[in-house]
This record gives C-alpha cells, structure tokens and sequence, in this order.
C-alpha cells in the first residue's frame, strides 16, 4: 500500500504463500461459493479473509481515493475488493487486474470501472469454469497455442507490453 495526499495505491500480491495456494484451489470447484448478497455468486477461495483486509485498508487510508491492482490471485481479489468498495458506495478510481482468474460478473459493479489484461495463452484468465469476468479482459499480444502456458504467467510479461 502506497499512502500520499491525493490517493493510496493498494497492490493485491498473487499467490507465494502455501495459504494463497489454498485459495487458488478452493475456488476451482463448482460447489465452492459464496453466495453474497451485493456481489452475486463468487469463489469462496479467492473471497476469504478478503474482508478482514478491506477493514485494514479503509482504517488506514480513511476516505482517500483508491487504485486497486493485483496479479492472479492478487488481480482477483483486487476485482473483488472494488466490487465490495462500490457497493457500499466507495468506487475505487480505477481498479486494474493482471492475469486475474475468474470471479463473475459481480451484479456489474465494476464493468465500466476495472480492466483485467492476459497475456498470450495465460491459462489463469480462463478459470474457473461457470464464472465470467466482471470487466473487460483485454488480450495483450495473440495467442501462439505454445506447450509452456504457464510462462505467460509472469507478471514480467505484463509490464513488458504495457511498459512505454
């Protein structure tokens, strides 16, 4: 979390943690949601503790305006958190996922709100299946049907073709 005068950048981190792996895998089956009642339907993996964490955040930057951005399990719950942040009447100025799996459409809190990337044939942008994306997902650079998908993973490809 960067903190200034004119806003707080918050960055959601991907999975490095054995409990980040957890979420990742508690969100693939079907029958793992939440059923929330300003969000819609939602992967419970990608939701847990999420809102612990938006309460730390609010204490701490009060109601200064907020950028969301995360990187896969970071992209998702960054997509979560805006949609939750908007229900309750506190849009974040713009919410930016990368390679975010995921996470339905969130009743359409955030369609014209956020933007989530993928690059090439990343394959976390595709799962889980039965859930839509809640804003567009841009394709950065076409698909090349390679073997090693998880190589378009890294958040270093991301910043290499957004980057001027």
């Amino acid at each position: 979390m960067v903190c200034s005068t004119r806003g707080t950048v918050v960055v959601f981190p991907g999975s490095v943690a054995p409990v980040d792996w957890a979420r990742d895998l508690l969100a693939l089956p079907a029958h793992a949601v939440l059923d929330h009642a300003d969000l819609g339907t939602v992967p419970l993996g990608f939701w847990l503790g999420l809102e612990a964490v938006l309460a730390r955040i609010e204490a701490d930057v009060g109601g200064k305006p907020l950028v969301l951005a995360g990187h896969s399990l970071g992209g998702a719950r960054a997509l979560l958190a805006a949609a939750l942040l908007a229900s309750a009447g506190r849009r974040p100025r713009q919410t930016t996922a990368f390679a975010p799996p995921r996470v339905g459409s969130l009743n359409g809190l955030i369609r014209e709100a956020a933007v989530a990337y993928r690059y090439r044939d990343d394959p976390v942008p595709l799962v889980p299946l039965g859930f839509a994306h809640p804003c567009p997902l841009v394709q950065l650079a076409p698909p090349l049907l390679e073997l090693d998908v998880l190589a378009d993973h890294h958040l270093a490809n991301y910043r290499a073709v957004l980057s001027p």
